[in-house]
This record gives C-alpha cells, structure tokens and sequence, in this order.
C-alpha cells in the first residue's frame, strides 16, 4: 500500500495505491519467476478531472549461473499507455551480504524525446543483507528529467 501525492501549481491530489506481487523458486533449480501488479487505485483527482494511475504488469524471472552471478529479465505493461519495457541485468555477490548490480532497460518514449543520451537506460547498483534486513540502492540516468536514485529498505517478518 502507498500513499501518492501531486502538486501543480496551487491545485493537489492525493490517493492511496496497491502493489501486488508473487514470486516462485522452483525446487533444486538455480530459476526464479515473478510476477506483480502495480498502482491498483482510482488515480489522481485535481479540481474536477480524474486521471487514471500508471497500472503496471510486469514479469519476471532470474536464472543464477555461477554461484555468485546471476542474470536476470523483467517484461513491463503500462496498460493506460498500451506500453512496454524491457529490462536486462546482472547480480554479483561479492560477499553473502554484499552485492553489485548493473542493465539495461528500455525507456519507451519519455527517454527517447529530444537530448536523448546513450547512457539512458544504463543503470547501475548494490544490495546489502543482514539477517532479516535488507537495504538496495539504484542509479540510472533519466534523459531530460535527471538521474533517478532509489533507495529501498526491507524487513521480513
């Protein structure tokens, strides 16, 4: 569940979201597979107009080959935009709790827009994990809006 705020000018809107997801390891198999639903709300209401969230399908799987590397795809669907992405990376685990990650993914048109850069869709990252903590961070260039860096911090129950 997520709470989603937007500003324009004066004008805001608020609404909550969920994201739903499921993933399988299959037995004595280096193979993994998921799959996730993403921002199931009624959108963002500014004055009288309603627009829709971004709803987003996505699958993917992973396949480690080596012991510490591990490859990895994720196949994405913005319904509203009739849009998909495909994304390509790799894992390194350097140690058990320590982890680099780099790929590639397409950007569909927003990147590709005017001032486009090579670098976009480059992305780059690490993995920490201690027990049952978990912190991952990302950063990957964003064509003309800026570089995007992701933080994300997990605790299992």
């Amino acid at each position: 569940m997520k709470f989603l705020e937007s500003k324009i000018g004066s004008d805001s809107a608020s609404t909550i979201a969920l994201d739903f997801g499921a993933i399988h390891q299959f037995a004595k198999k280096p193979l993994s597979v998921g799959l996730s639903v993403l921002n199931v709300g009624q959108g963002m209401k500014f004055i009288s107009q309603r627009d829709p969230l971004p709803l987003t399908l996505s699958l993917g799987g992973a396949y480690r080959l080596a012991g510490a590397l591990s490859m990895a795809i994720d196949i994405r669907y913005e319904s509203n935009d009739h849009r998909t992405d495909v994304g390509v990376g790799t894992e390194y685990a350097i140690f058990p709790a320590f982890a680099l990650r780099a790929g590639y993914a397409t950007q569909g048109p927003m990147i590709s827009t005017g001032g486009s850069s090579p670098l976009n869709g480059l992305g780059g990252g690490f993995g920490l994990k201690l027990k049952n903590y978990r912190a991952d961070y990302s950063f990957a260039p964003f064509g003309e809006l800026g570089n995007v860096q992701r933080i994300s911090l997990e605790v299992k129950f």
